[in-house]
């Protein structure tokens, strides 16, 4: 409840500064300004409707369609961009008050909320087409450690699908399409998989069975699975095939030679005990000496520790890369990697920017992202 309350607040503060300072704008023009702050009642309205709808969700009783759910995040999308743009306007605004002739004022103050408006529904339009499908992103990685049987060894990673009432079956078919004419060697879906309680609230997850690879298919939980009852996801993913790590590793070999492939739950499960908890050491504690190994963990806040025990590379998600302006801005004030592909000493760490999204439907980042990851023996470049 304290989300839902911090969440009300926030949406609350942003409507009600941008019905402020838009009904001073154009009070001089049009003096009906109730209608402004009507308006951006309105959008609250819709705004609280996901946070209703999670509330009756876990409360077991009926949910808005996903229209409803849809428009209210759109809605969110529009408030948080139109925000940004505002503030800026305003001072914008600030300046011509203490730099220009009164008579401009006005002007400016009209020029800034046109520009603000022109900005956000730019954004809006990029963002809704971006979100609307997957692109394959090819990543080719090379180190002088790698097994030369695994040279050229293909993956394709997955994350944050957030499969629900959003990320629906037209558009997991249309990734596990992409995904399978790759014919990689591996597959690993990296967390966040749903944003449902269960599987008839997210028929698309069983759509991921189709995935095959002849060095197997994996998983491991992201932060939304515990939100969700993680260990039934779990249990969901190991009846449609696929390994679910939690702090161990699986050993993939070509002939003599092998590659070691971990993985963690996500920080979160410190807040139930029943889960267990993320262990970098324990995953690889009884690994053999100087093996190549690779770790799933949903959170980059791991990587510096994984590249201090000697894990060549390390793949994660959960950031989206900030989905969308301004939080691609913003989020590197609050993550110290964000997406693409970061290097500490001989590990790497590449973050995927989410092959789907979560909450309001845009993307200015790129359209969700089918990493497809060539392994390459040689040189560190």
């Amino acid at each position: 409840m304290r989300f839902f309350y911090f969440v009300t607040f926030f949406l609350s503060l942003m409507n009600g500064y941008a019905a402020w300072r838009c009904a001073a704008k154009v009070k001089d023009l049009w003096p009906h300004t109730g209608l402004v702050y009507l308006l951006f009642g309105t959008l609250l309205c819709l705004e609280l409707g996901p946070l209703l709808t999670e509330a009756l969700s876990f409360m077991g009783r009926a949910t808005p369609s996903p229209f409803w759910i849809k428009l209210g995040f759109i809605a969110i999308g529009f408030s948080s961009i139109f925000f940004i743009y505002l503030i800026v306007a305003d001072g914008l605004d600030l300046a011509a008050l203490l730099f220009l002739p009164q008579s401009t004022h006005q002007l400016v103050r009209l020029s800034t909320l046109g520009a603000a408006s022109l900005g956000v529904l730019f954004t809006l339009g990029l963002g809704l087409f971006d979100a609307r499908t997957a692109e394959i992103e090819r990543l080719d990685l090379t180190f002088p450690a790698l097994p030369a049987a695994f040279d050229g060894f293909t993956i394709v990673q997955l994350s944050d699908l957030h499969i629900g009432p959003e990320i629906d079956e037209r558009y997991i078919s249309d990734v596990t399409a992409k995904t399978q004419n790759l014919s990689p060697d591996m597959i690993v879906i990296t967390g966040d998989l749903i944003d449902a309680k269960n599987i008839s609230e997210a028929p698309a997850v069983a759509l991921l069975g189709d995935l095959h690879a002849p060095f197997g298919r994996y998983f491991v939980t992201g932060n939304h699975e515990y939100y969700r009852g993680a260990g039934y996801w779990m249990g969901v993913m190991q009846r449609l095939g696929f390994e679910v790590l939690t702090n161990r590793f699986e050993v993939l070999r070509k002939g003599k030679e092998e590659l070691l492939l971990g993985g963690i739950p996500d920080p979160t499960a410190w807040q139930n005990p029943a889960y267990e908890k993320p262990d970098v050491a324990k995953t690889f504690e009884t690994a053999p000496e100087g093996a190549f190994k690779i770790l799933l963990s949903h959170q980059p806040v791991f990587f510096d520790e994984a590249a201090g025990r000697g894990i060549n590379l390390t793949l994660s998600g959960h950031t989206h890369g900030g989905q969308y302006f301004p939080f691609t801005f913003i989020i590197r004030f609050f993550q110290p990697y964000v997406t693409g592909l970061h290097r500490k000493g001989d590990a790497l760490l590449y973050i995927n920017r989410g092959t789907g999204f979560w909450g309001p439907p845009l993307r200015t980042n790129g359209h969700g992202a089918i990493t497809f990851i060539t392994l390459h023996r040689g040189p560190a470049s």
